[in-house]
This record gives structure tokens, C-alpha cells and sequence, in this order.
């Protein structure tokens, strides 16, 4: 039976990886956010093997502190392995609306953050920022895109942003350095021969294999949140 994941389709500018990118994980398939704590994770690594913290800012758009979400496990595992490199900041209502459903408070909400992520990106504090579920909320119409975007490009050169959510519109992913669109494709036979457990990350485009790391850190997480020992074994062929 021939199986198939979540496909990453990517668009770059640039063939060499340069400091300081915008990063926008677009797409209707699952892994958006894990693939940005992936990058999280690299980031801190490298940081750690330059001799140098790599601070990093979670900020999360439309999703209240009322719900879990997949992600939780995961940023609290990197909190209590990193406390002095993480901040997390959490904004908006937890369930999902549609734009006929926007309220003030949604609206408040998303300035908060926003007015957040502007101090942040200007404070000279971090080295990666993840504006998380930022797309969504444009697409809402809570934020001025235009405002958004002019933000972002002039943000500082050693600055990494990477934005999460369906629906990006067209204006940001103009101006991101990588953009990825993830794609579930489920096999329709899989739940019924009793087959879970098993995710492909397949695709021309990066963040397949940072998708893999997001995904070791959400197990890590969940090990750590219900007091038992999660241990990820990682196999790289072609990577001696």
C-alpha cells in the first residue's frame, strides 16, 4: 500500500541560506507551527555551538490560553531546557471564527499582539521571532496588511521572522525569503487497516527535516508533561 505524509512545497528567493530570513509556513495541512518550533530548536543549537544565546519570542495570534493546543508540550520542553532564551506571549479567543463572527475583542486582541511583536522586533532583544497564527489574522482583516508588511521588511538584517498560518495572503509571501505550503494527503485506506502513527515529509522545498525536529520536540514535550521519559532516536542517511 503505497502511504504519502504531509507534502512541503517551497518557494525561496535565495539559494544560499542567509541570516536573518522571513519565513512564512503556509498551507491547509497539519505542521505549520511545528515546523517553526523546528527552526526554534536549529537556531538555538547553533546559537549554543557559536558561543552565543539565540533569544527567541513566541507569539501567538488567536490562541487563547483556555485550549491545548498540539504545540504546548513542546514550547514547555524547550522552556524548561532554555528558560533564559524563551518568551512566550498568548492572545485571542481559542476557538475557531470566521470573519462574520469578529468581535472588539478579537480586534483588541490582535493590536495587543501586534503592538507586541513591533516592540519585539524593534528591541533588538531576539534573534528569531515567530509571529504564530499571524496569517489567519490578516486574513480576518484584525491587522492592516500593508502596516504588517512594512514592519517585517524593514525589521533588523540579524532578525529571523517566521510567520505560521493558513491563508497567508499574497503580499506577505512577497516578500518572504521561504515560503512553505504544507499538504496533508491522508491514504484512505490507513484508519481502516489500523495505521497511524507514521508522517512523511516529502516535497521539493526545505523544512522537511525541520519538521521532523518539531515533531522529536513535541514528543520530548509530551514525555516531559506526563512525567515519563519520551526518547527520540534520529536515523540520517546521506548526512555523514
Amino acid at each position: 500500500m503505497t502511504r504519502v505524509g504531509i507534502g512541503i512545497r517551497t518557494a525561496t528567493k535565495r539559494k544560499e541560506r542567509a541570516v536573518g530570513q522571513i519565513h512564512v509556513y503556509d498551507g491547509a495541512g497539519k505542521g505549520k507551527s511545528q515546523a517553526a518550533l523546528g527552526v526554534v530548536l536549529r537556531s538555538i543549537g547553533l546559537g549554543i555551538e557559536a558561543g552565543a544565546d539565540t533569544r527567541i519570542l513566541l507569539l501567538q495570534f488567536l490562541k487563547g490560553s483556555e485550549r491545548d493546543y498540539d504545540e504546548d508540550a513542546a514550547i514547555a520542553a524547550l522552556r524548561k531546557s532554555f528558560p533564559h532564551l524563551i518568551d512566550r506571549v498568548r492572545t485571542g479567543r481559542s476557538e475557531y471564527f470566521g470573519k462574520e463572527e469578529v468581535t472588539d475583542f478579537d480586534r483588541s486582541e490582535a493590536h495587543r499582539a501586534w503592538t507586541v511583536a513591533k516592540g519585539a522586533i524593534y528591541s533588538d532583544l531576539y534573534s528569531v521571532i515567530v509571529l504564530d497564527e499571524l496569517s489567519p489574522t490578516l486574513d480576518l482583516g484584525l491587522l492592516p496588511i500593508a502596516e504588517v508588511v512594512e514592519i517585517l521588511q524593514s525589521k533588523p538584517d540579524h532578525l529571523e521572522v517566521i510567520v505560521t498560518g493558513r491563508d497567508a495572503p499574497a503580499e506577505l509571501i512577497e516578500i518572504a525569503d521561504l515560503h512553505s505550503e504544507m499538504r496533508a494527503h491522508h491514504h484512505p485506506e490507513a484508519a481502516a487497516q489500523g495505521i497511524e502513527g507514521i508522517e512523511i515529509y516529502t516535497g521539493d522545498g526545505k523544512g522537511k527535516s525541520t519538521s521532523a525536529l518539531g515533531k522529536a520536540l513535541q514528543a520530548i514535550g509530551k514525555g516531559i508533561s506526563q512525567d515519563e521519559s519520551h526518547r527520540v532516536l534520529i536515523v540520517q542517511w546521506l548526512k555523514g
